[in-house]
């Protein structure tokens, strides 16, 4: 890893970029919740996705809510290896993209996160590397 990588992956925590999901998620469930019932929606059927820090926030959402998705779909965005287990535990299908054109995030910082989710979860889990 070089120089520009490691500080990278040492100026994020769990809960992302400074301004992390955990300043922001219950607003987020809020306006789902609004979405949902003002246009009837199905709550069974509830898809995260996201992209770069959105795709960050996938993982944190679907961590810190694992019964509210049906799937989630992170793109170029990694996840934090403790944000796991509760994942792997409601079995979430996930289907993750990394790489493509996303210079930001290196590829190798998706595989803890992704190996764990394979090693623990029933659930069906893809991973795309472009």
């Amino acid at each position: 890893m070089n120089g520009s990588q490691s500080q990278f992956r040492d100026q994020f925590s769990i809960e992302g970029p400074p301004s992390g999901w955990n300043l922001h998620d219950s607003e987020l469930v809020r306006m789902v919740d609004t979405i949902i019932d003002k246009y009837r929606g199905d709550p069974n059927r509830v898809y995260l996705t996201g992209l770069s820090y959105g795709g960050i926030g996938v993982w944190w959402m679907a961590s810190k809510y694992p019964e509210r998705f049906a799937a989630a779909n992170p793109i170029v965005g990694y996840a934090h290896p403790d944000l796991i287990d509760s994942i792997a535990d409601a079995e979430i299908p996930v289907w993750c993209f990394a790489g493509g054109r996303d210079l930001v995030v290196p590829v190798a910082y998706f595989y803890p996160g992704m190996n764990k989710l394979e090693e623990l979860s029933a659930a069906e889990v893809r991973f795309t590397v472009e």
